[in-house]
């Protein structure tokens, strides 16, 4: 009796169930819908995109780092003090900038009781004054301290700031 008990509870327990190993061709269990990538051709995509963003890095950092003036023209340099001067700019790395062949420019003085028609002529007449002219007697050139310079541009060489500089160092 003991025999068929144990017959009818192997009977009434669930058996396990035998699944097939999987195999080479059973391992993937994306859907089939999926289609396969190679790890070769996502390499090649991230290396590209690397090296994009190694360009586009180099080529910013060399706009930024190109602050070099453009030999043979004029700069105006501007000062936080409203000044403005003119001239060669030689240096433009380190605690001082150096300016030469200088100018700055001066508006004509009027005296007080000046009309409205002098004051408009007179904005209209600003004089170029180059450095070195002054009672003291300066050298032509100026090293201003770096951190007083608002910015410098390079000036054209048809401006009339140019051409006022060439024409006063030709007489």
């Amino acid at each position: 009796m003991d025999l068929r008990n144990q017959q009818r509870q192997a009977a009434a327990r669930p058996q396990p169930q035998h699944t097939a190993r999987p195999t080479a061709s059973t391992t993937d269990f994306r859907p089939a819908h999926t289609p396969k990538r190679s790890s070769g051709r996502i390499w090649a995509i991230i290396a590209a995109v690397a090296v994009v963003v190694v360009l586009l890095g180099g080529l910013a950092w060399w706009k930024m780092g190109s602050t070099a003036p453009a030999s043979g023209q004029y700069q105006a340099v501007f000062l936080d003090n409203g000044q403005v001067f003119f001239g060669k700019l030689k240096n433009t790395e380190g605690t001082y900038l150096r300016v030469e062949d200088a100018y700055y420019t001066k508006k004509q003085d009027l005296p007080a009781d000046a009309t409205e028609e002098q004051k408009k002529a007179v904005d209209n007449n600003v004089s170029l004054v180059k450095v070195g002219n002054e009672v003291y007697g300066p050298e032509n050139s100026l090293n201003i301290k770096a951190e007083q310079v608002l910015f410098w541009q390079n000036l054209k060489t048809d401006s009339k700031v140019a051409k006022a500089i060439e024409s006063a160092k030709s007489e």
